[in-house]
C-alpha cells in the first residue's frame, strides 16, 4: 500500500496489491487493484489474466472469458492465458467449451506437463475416462510429479475400478484424497442410512491390507471435513445417518472411532443450537 501511495502510476504495485488482496481472500478489492493496474498496462499479460480470475471470483464468468478471448484472438495463446480460459470454463461448467481451448493448448505446447494435467481434468469432467488416462501418461512422461497430477491420476484409476494399482503406486496421502472424493461423488444426493453404509462398506473392502486401510481413514476424516465446512446447510436428518455409518464402520475399524465422536457432537449441535456442547 505504501509503494502504491508513493508511486501510484507503477502498474507494478498495484499488481502486488492485489495479489496480497488476493491471498486474504478480499477478491473484490483484489479486482480493483487488478484493474488499475491493467489500466496503466493494459499490454502487460498478467494484468489481463489477473483481472480475468478475480472476475471470475466475484461471479462475473462471462467478463472473464471475454477478456481472455481477447487475448487469443490477438495471438497471445500463452500456455497461462489458455490454461486460465479453459480453467475458467471449467470451473463454470462449460467443459464441452473448455475442452477445445485445452486441446488446442496441448497441440501448442506438446512438452508442457502442466497442459496435458489441465486437458486430463477436463476429460475426466467429461466422462472420458480412457482418453483421460493417456493424457495423464503424457503428463507423466513429461517428469510430472507433483500432488495434484498424482491425484487426478488416482481419481482416472478410481473410475476405472483398478483402486490395488493406485494403492500399490502412489503415495498415501493421495489415496486418501481420492477416497474423499469418490465418497463426496457418490453421496452428493441424500441417501438412506442403508445405501451410505453400502457406499462405505464397498469403498473400505475394495482392497486389502494397512495401507488402504490408512488411506481409507484419511478420506473419511477428510470427508468429515467437507461435512463441517457444509454444516450450516446440513440438515440433523443428514448427519445423523453419517453418524451410524461411521458407528458401523468403527465397530470394525477402531481408528475411526473419534470420528463418530466429532459426528456425535456435531449431530447434538444441530438439534439444540447450544455452543456450550462443542466446549465439551
Amino acid at each position: 500500500t505504501r509503494a502504491v501511495q508513493l508511486e501510484p502510476e507503477q502498474d507494478v504495485y498495484w499488481h502486488t496489491k492485489g495479489e496480497v488482496l488476493e491471498e486474504l481472500h478480499r477478491h473484490n478489492e483484489a479486482l480493483a487493484a487488478f484493474l488499475e493496474a491493467k489500466r496503466l498496462d493494459p499490454n502487460d499479460t498478467s494484468n489481463v489474466i489477473s483481472v480475468a480470475k478475480m472476475m471470475f471470483h466475484v461471479g462475473e464468468h462471462n467478463g472473464a472469458e471475454r477478456l481472455l478471448r481477447g487475448l487469443v484472438r490477438r495471438g497471445i495463446t500463452t500456455p497461462e492465458v489458455l490454461a486460465n480460459l479453459g480453467g475458467i470454463l471449467l470451473a463454470s461448467g462449460r467443459s464441452r467449451r473448455a475442452l477445445p481451448v485445452f486441446e488446442e493448448a496441448s497441440r501448442l505446447f506438446p512438452h508442457d506437463a502442466f497442459v496435458w494435467l489441465k486437458l486430463a481434468k477436463c476429460r475426466l469432467v467429461l466422462g472420458e475416462t480412457m482418453a483421460a488416462l493417456a493424457d495423464i501418461e503424457r503428463a507423466k512422461a513429461f517428469a510430472i510429479d507433483d500432488l495434484d497430477g498424482g491425484r487426478v491420476f488416482c481419481r482416472i484409476l478410481f473410475r476405472l475400478n483398478r483402486h490395488e494399482e493406485a494403492c500399490k503406486t502412489l503415495p498415501s496421502d493421495v489415496i486418501a484424497h481420492g477416497v474423499f472424493h469418490e465418497l463426496t461423488e457418490r453421496t452428493s444426493q441424500p441417501l438412506p442410512t442403508d445405501e451410505l453404509i453400502a457406499i462405505f462398506r464397498e469403498l473400505q473392502s475394495c482392497v486389502d491390507g494397512d495401507a488402504w486401510a490408512a488411506a481409507f481413514r484419511g478420506g473419511v476424516w477428510e470427508y468429515l471435513g467437507f461435512v463441517a465446512a457444509q454444516f450450516k446447510e446440513a440438515s440433523a436428518d443428514g448427519l445423523l445417518a453419517i453418524s451410524d455409518v461411521l458407528a458401523e464402520l468403527s465397530a470394525r475399524m477402531p481408528a475411526l472411532t473419534g470420528a463418530k465422536t466429532l459426528l456425535d457432537v456435531m449431530v447434538r449441535y444441530k438439534k439444540s443450537g447450544d455452543q456450550r456442547i462443542l466446549l465439551e
